[in-house]
C-alpha cells in the first residue's frame, strides 16, 4: 500500500508543480530507482518509455504549433494560404506539458514495474475500490499477455513461410493476418489465397478445408 500511495503522491506532486525542473528530476530519479534498485534493464525501460512518448510528443507539438491565416509569432511556416506559427510562450507551454507528462509516466512506471499485479489488486480491495473494477483490471492485464503471445506466434508463423521476405511480401501478413480457415466459422466461401511458396495452391470452401498442394520439384 505504501508503494501505491507513494507513486500516486509523486504523480500528483509532479502535475501540481508544473515545473520542468521538478519533472526532469523525477524522471531521472525514478528511472535510476527502477533500473538500479528494481533490476529492470535500461534497454527494456527505454523501450517501454517509447510507447507513451509518441503520444506525448504529438500532444506537445499540437500545443507548440498554431495554425493561422496570418503570420504571427517568432517562427512561421507557410503551407498554402495557412501558416504554422510558434512563439516563445507556446514553446514554454509545450515543454512544460512534455516534461510534466514524462514525470507522471515515470511515477506510474515505478509502480507498474516494481509491484506484482496481485499486490496492486489486494491494495485496491483494502481501499474499498469496487470489485467489478478490480476484476476488469485483472482481466485486461491478463489479456495483454495473451494478445502479445498470439501476435508473436502469428509473426513466427509468417516468418517461417518467408512472409517477411521483401517489403511487398511483408505487407501481406499485415493486410490479412487471419488464417483462411476462419471463414469456415461464418459458413461463407473464401477466395483462394495466393501461396507464399511457388507451386502451392490453397482453396477454402464452406463445406471444409480442401488443399491441393504440388511442388515444383515433383511436377
Amino acid at each position: 500500500m505504501l508503494k501505491l500511495l507513494f507513486s500516486v503522491a509523486l504523480l500528483l506532486s509532479c502535475v501540481a508543480a508544473r515545473s520542468p525542473a521538478v519533472s526532469l528530476f523525477l524522471v531521472v530519479t525514478l528511472a535510476g530507482a527502477v533500473c538500479g534498485l528494481g533490476g529492470t534493464p535500461v534497454r527494456t525501460y527505454l523501450a517501454l518509455l517509447r510507447i507513451p512518448m509518441a503520444f506525448i510528443l504529438l500532444g506537445a507539438l499540437a500545443i507548440v504549433l498554431e495554425a493561422s491565416w496570418a503570420p504571427v509569432g517568432s517562427w512561421q511556416l507557410r503551407l498554402g494560404s495557412l501558416y504554422l506559427c510558434a512563439s516563445p510562450e507556446s514553446l514554454q507551454r509545450g515543454g512544460t506539458v512534455l516534461t510534466t507528462a514524462l514525470g507522471a509516466v515515470s511515477a506510474m512506471y515505478l509502480l507498474a514495474l516494481t509491484t506484482p499485479i496481485h499486490e496492486i489488486t489486494s491494495t485496491l480491495s483494502r481501499l474499498h475500490v469496487p470489485g467489478m473494477l478490480i476484476e476488469l483490471m485483472y482481466l485486461i492485464y491478463r489479456f495483454i499477455f495473451l494478445l502479445s503471445e498470439t501476435a508473436h506466434q502469428m509473426h513466427m508463423a509468417a516468418q517461417s513461410r518467408l512472409g517477411y521476405w521483401g517489403w511487398r511480401q511483408s505487407c501481406r501478413p499485415l493486410a490479412n493476418p487471419w488464417p483462411p480457415s476462419w471463414s469456415l466459422l461464418s459458413g461463407k466461401r473464401a477466395a483462394p489465397t495466393t501461396p507464399w511458396w511457388p507451386g502451392v495452391t490453397t482453396d477454402v470452401w464452406h463445406s471444409g478445408l480442401k488443399k491441393n498442394q504440388s511442388h515444383p520439384c515433383r511436377s
